[in-house]
């Protein structure tokens, strides 16, 4: 998980987001392949694409609370992951 303007310069290019094509990337996530996303896929799309990989159909409805929560989870603490880098980038 990294956001565009820490990338090593090797990284950075003018790849679009994964999911629509057009915005301006403002996240990379590099696992098997290389995601990309803009903040407006970040949002709208991404949520969609945990419901599609996590739902177990409509008995399932408690086990997708669980994987909400467990979402929020990591989230928070994502988001905690990004503010230590922020701090530490602008503190040198």
């Amino acid at each position: 998980m990294s956001t565009c303007d820490d990338l090593p310069e090797h990284l950075k290019t003018d790849q679009p987001c994964s999911f629509c094509g057009e915005k301006e990337r403002a996240g990379i996530w590099f696992g098997h392949a290389e995601v990309h996303s803009c903040s407006a896929c970040a949002i709208t799309v991404l949520p969609r694409l945990i419901a599609d990989a996590t739902f177990k159909g409509y008995s399932g409805h408690a086990d997708s609370e669980t994987t909400l929560l467990s979402v929020e989870m990591e989230f928070w603490r994502a988001v905690a992951i990004c503010k230590d880098r922020y701090a530490d980038k602008h503190q040198k």
